[in-house]
């Protein structure tokens, strides 16, 4: 065969090489029909990866396999979204993360839940807090929030994937103002309207830190409804519940105008311990569960024992919610507190079906099965 002949053939080969791996999807797998709730979080850093490298269609093939039938990705990260948002800034252009994994997770029988991780925190390099800084919330002395410790803005490059933002500080958009309000509720209603999604999910961060709240137009607000200026002391209990219900109004003004897109659509939270949550960022969430604002709760029970684990599980206060709403519990299986193993995972599995809690949730796909698992194995079945 002639050289240039051999060359000809070896371009075509490659062409249609890569032609074939371009359209390759994974085969289909529906989970079989059950009521339990086998959940999954997926972070940014994973959904953007395996996006990017075409392993998406795999990887929820694979959680269809395992047992898993809800997904829980996050499409919003520190001020920007995963997807090309019509009210809030994008993280990058370059296709739909969202589209897809609602395309290859229907195929696959698995249940999507966008989660937006991170809630009402944005970073101080975002968009939406140099553009508005009125909309950020504050604590006594007039200083936005801020982490401890500085964060990366986002693991990923923005705008066309150009260069990574590093070293950005977590700040607050204020639940309280009017403006916030309305583009958190046009945020969820957007997707909700545009993408064949089975829910929405908010979690421990979509609150507002106690020690904030000193901003002008919330001590304005406070006057007008109390006559008096807020307390000095941010732990003040009649401030923290005039805060708190607050906070309570607008998760209610979101459940109102999902619903009223898609009156099926499951309204999802998953929020740390009710005492916790409350004393430490307002969230009342118990309130919204019996006003019958959300449908499903996944309360995150992250204990590095068994034991621990099974104590939290049965207390009543959260026991008795099951009477408002679907109530999964949230399993930690890494990296901050000591790996699991899938034996622990298993063990803590079977203690919400023993109570008969509605199922779990696995923190994180990463972490479960995913690149860190450290050779992990999970696999769920019926009870």
């Amino acid at each position: 065969m002639p050289i240039k002949v051999k060359q000809r053939a070896i371009v075509f080969v490659l062409i249609a090489g890569l032609g074939a791996i371009g359209l390759h999807r994974a085969p289909a797998r529906s989970t079989a029909p059950t009521q339990e709730n086998r959940g999954l979080w997926l972070t940014s850093i994973g959904l953007t990866g395996l996006y990017h490298s075409t392993l998406l269609d795999e990887t929820l093939s694979d959680l269809s396999q395992r047992g898993f039938n809800t997904l829980y990705p996050a499409v919003w990260n520190r001020g920007q979204t995963l997807y090309p948002s019509r009210v809030v800034p994008a993280a990058f252009t370059l296709g739909d993360v969202l589209s897809t994994t609602v395309r290859e997770g229907k195929r696959q029988g698995l249940r999507i839940i966008p989660w937006f991780e991170y809630g009402l925190k944005v970073t101080d390099r975002s968009a939406l807090a140099r553009q508005h800084p009125e909309w950020l919330a504050r604590d006594r002395n007039g200083r936005p929030y801020i982490n401890p410790e500085p964060v990366n803005a986002l693991p990923f490059p923005l705008k066309g994937l150009s260069r990574a933002v590093t070293g950005a500080d977590h700040v607050v958009l204020n639940p309280i103002h009017p403006q916030v309000q309305n583009l958190i509720v046009k945020m969820f209603v957007d997707v909700v309207k545009r993408y064949n999604v089975d829910g929405i999910q908010i979690d421990d961060h979509f609150a507002l830190p106690v020690q904030l709240g000193y901003d002008s137009y919330t001590r304005q607000r406070f006057r007008q409804e109390q006559g008096v200026e807020p307390p000095a002391d941010p732990t003040d209990p009649a401030w923290m519940e005039w805060r708190a219900n607050k906070l309570t109004e607008l998760v209610g003004k979101i459940s109102t105008a999902i619903k009223q897109q898609k009156p099926a659509i499951v309204f999802s939270i998953a929020p740390n311990l009710p005492a916790f949550a409350y004393r430490t960022t307002l969230q009342d969430w118990p309130t919204w569960v019996r006003r019958g604002y959300v449908d499903e709760v996944v309360v995150q029970v992250y204990r590095p024992t068994v034991a621990e684990m099974e104590a939290i599980a049965a207390d009543p206060q959260i026991y008795g919610l099951q009477a408002y709403a679907l109530v999964s519990l949230g399993l930690y299986a890494g990296p901050g507190l000591k790996a699991k193993t899938g034996q622990q995972l298993d063990r803590e599995v079977a203690v919400t079906r023993r109570l008969r809690y509605n199922g779990f949730a696995l923190f994180s796909w990463e972490f479960a099965i995913g690149p860190l698992a450290r050779g992990r194995k999970v696999k769920f079945t019926g009870p």
